[in-house]
């Protein structure tokens, strides 16, 4: 009888330890996930803390203009603006009266802007048809039909060339300077 109380005690002991080897494997089970969760978390951390330098490596250059741009001296400015006048001025008559914009089309030519997609079969239709009516009017006149290709090809070829200017952003010495140099 005492042999089966301790047999039954060390029974009890034996099944508490398999209780709390399962207790032990489970926790182990849980340490590794939440280890592994970890380490993806850290994983991710060390990317945006790279990404975050990385970006305000690049933005640091960036700041540092926008700082110096608001504190711009205007003497910059303005001898920035007489720089450019000479190349962007006005004529020195200019009046804003004078400024004229093209009249307005009439209904009938609005089919032949570019907002209808039909525009240039109908533009062809159109002056097509003029244009075989006034070669019939020419024929009943016993009007010679004069080539236009041609005229304007002998019309371009007899034009003396224009001699072409150099328009430059820089004073006239170095304009000088570079014609020298070729």
């Amino acid at each position: 009888m005492e042999k089966d109380k301790e047999l039954k005690t060390l029974l009890r002991e034996l099944v508490e330890n398999q209780r709390f080897q399962q207790k032990i494997k489970q926790t182990q089970q849980i340490l590794e996930e939440k280890e592994y969760k970890i380490s993806k978390l850290s994983e991710t951390l060390e990317n945006v803390h790279y990404r975050l330098g990385s970006a305000l490596h690049q933005s640091s250059p960036i700041a540092k203009s926008i700082k110096e741009s608001k504190n711009l001296n205007l003497d910059d400015v303005f001898s920035y603006a007489y720089f450019i006048s000479r190349t962007t001025s006005e004529i020195p008559a200019f009046k804003d009266a004078e400024l004229q914009l093209p009249p307005f089309p009439p209904p009938e030519r609005w089919q032949f802007s570019l907002l209808y997609p039909n525009s240039l079969r109908a533009y062809k239709n159109r002056y097509l048809e003029e244009i075989t009516a006034a070669e019939k009017e020419l024929k009943e006149q016993k009007v010679p039909k004069i080539n236009f290709e041609k005229f304007q090809f002998e019309r371009d070829a007899s034009m003396p060339p224009v001699p072409q200017t150099k328009i430059s952003l820089f004073d006239e010495d170095s304009d000088e300077e570079s014609s020298q140099e070729e």
